[in-house]
């Protein structure tokens, strides 16, 4: 399989999980950031069991987040990227041991920002 973002690993996955003996081939740097992570330490302010019985229903979540203009809103996902790289940091060494290039995107702000600045170049990690 040629790529290494969303779609190549649901077709390795979808492929090893059939039987196929696959190989994926990196082009380039991929984002790759493990679900657990992203909604406890990226999202778990906004929409989490802990948000709802602090009030903040997702209406409210949505609106929250939908009010930080995109102009700083890059300010706002590196250290929380960064907390993200520190907690999973064996992870992330593993894929680097076996030749995997990764990235935070172009400034260290992570997947949202790189998913408004490019739309290509993640994978959110669920247990492919």
């Amino acid at each position: 399989v040629i790529g290494s973002n969303n779609s190549a690993h649901d077709i390795c996955a979808a492929l090893w999980e059939a039987g196929a003996d696959v190989t994926m081939l990196q082009r380039s740097s991929t984002h790759i950031v493990k679900s657990d992570s992203l909604m406890e330490i990226g999202l778990g302010g906004l929409y989490s069991e802990q948000a709802v019985a602090n009030g903040v229903t997702t209406r409210k979540a949505d609106l929250i987040f939908a009010s930080l203009p995109y102009k700083i809103m890059h300010e706002w996902q590196i250290p929380l990227y960064e907390q993200m790289k520190e907690r999973d940091a064996a992870f992330y060494q593993a894929l680097e041991d076996r030749g995997f290039m990764l990235d935070w995107g172009a400034d260290g702000s992570g997947l949202f920002m790189k998913y408004l600045r490019r739309g290509s170049g993640y994978y959110i990690d669920v247990g492919a």
